[in-house]
């Protein structure tokens, strides 16, 4: 098998009783084998496309690393991109200690850790996120944030003006962090 070959596991098909052969009191067994190869494997595209490309990110990342942190953020009514910014970072953070960080640093000092956080927001919204809110998130280090277009709008529903919501505006924005500590 290539490296651009994939494997496809679909399920057995189903045979009711007035497929079965007569006399026969349950279903045949299957004809196929587990896992097959699909059959336009072949044209598949390889498995290197789908990777990140390279870019400022691989430059702006900690050369050693020690935790990669990910997180979801979300501004349901308002449309502030750094709202949900703030949220997903809160939201990678919050169930993470790391009892030993200060022996992984040089100098045990926790201001020569360095925080790359990359978030993915909607193209709309991507220049609309203030990285001075998004750096408070963090007490120690020295944080980079990095924006790159991703995340998600979608409609929640019900616009509320008084939620900061424009008028006839309905969309939330969701916002992906990456959190990348080492020094």
């Amino acid at each position: 098998m290539t490296p651009e070959a994939f494997v496809f596991l679909g399920s057995a098909p189903r045979l009711g009783p007035s497929q079965w052969q007569s006399g026969v009191s349950r279903p045949p067994p299957p004809t196929h084998r587990w896992p097959t190869v699909h059959p336009h494997a072949a044209r598949a595209p390889p498995l290197w496309a789908f990777s990140m490309q390279a870019s400022e990110t691989v430059s702006s990342l900690p050369q050693n690393k020690f935790a990669v942190e990910i997180g979801m953020g979300v501004d349901l009514h308002g449309q502030d991109a750094t709202v949900a910014a703030v949220r997903a970072c809160q939201d990678a953070m919050q169930r993470n200690s790391y009892p030993g960080l200060r022996s992984w640093l040089p100098h045990r000092d926790l201001q020569q850790m360095v925080v790359h956080v990359l978030l993915g927001v909607p193209s709309e919204w991507h220049t609309k996120v203030d990285a001075d809110q998004v750096r408070q998130v963090f007490p120690y280090g020295q944080v980079r944030v990095e924006v790159v277009p991703g995340g998600l709008c979608a409609r929640s529903g019900i616009c509320l003006q008084d939620q900061g919501d424009a008028p006839e505006d309905d969309r939330m924005v969701l916002v992906n962090a990456v959190i990348t500590l080492g020094y």
